[in-house]
């Protein structure tokens, strides 16, 4: 399991262990380096929720994680998943990006997630990450 790259966006290793078994992994490769993985776990018969997203730096802005996260969503439908959901932080300026522009919709925030779950502050470009955002996606249409 490439534990650099899981880490990159979850740096809470044991949350990521409590995930990771029961969820599918998607890789990117470029030769016979993984540049990329997406994390996805059921959560119900209808619903998954992408746990981790992350692409390796120096790929970031080449369209990997578009492409793993456009995989991701195939798979889910051709599953029978209709809303795929994924939650990521206020100071996730890109991911946050990525999503929106591939059809998520923000539906929830938890106001000091991060400051009150992790043990360490979390920043990211200079940006404290403090609430959880919570965004889906409808597959069904």
């Amino acid at each position: 399991m490439p534990w650099k790259l899981l880490l990159l966006a979850d740096p809470a290793e044991e949350l990521v262990h409590s995930y990771i078994q029961e969820s599918q992994v998607y890789l990117a490769e470029s030769g016979n380096t993984v540049v990329g993985i997406c994390v996805v776990q059921p959560q119900t018969h209808v619903r998954a929720e992408i746990r981790n997203l992350a692409v390796a730096p120096n790929c970031q802005g080449r369209g990997v994680g578009k492409a793993l996260l456009k995989y991701a969503e195939e798979q889910a439908q051709q599953q029978g998943i209709c809303t795929l959901r994924v939650c990521t932080g206020n100071s996730s300026l890109g991911p946050l990006a990525l999503y929106q522009k591939s059809g998520f919709a923000m539906v929830d925030l938890q106001r000091h997630f991060f400051t009150q779950q992790y043990p360490e502050p979390i920043w990211e470009d200079g940006i404290l990450c403090q609430h959880l955002l919570v965004l889906e996606k409808d597959l069904s249409a």
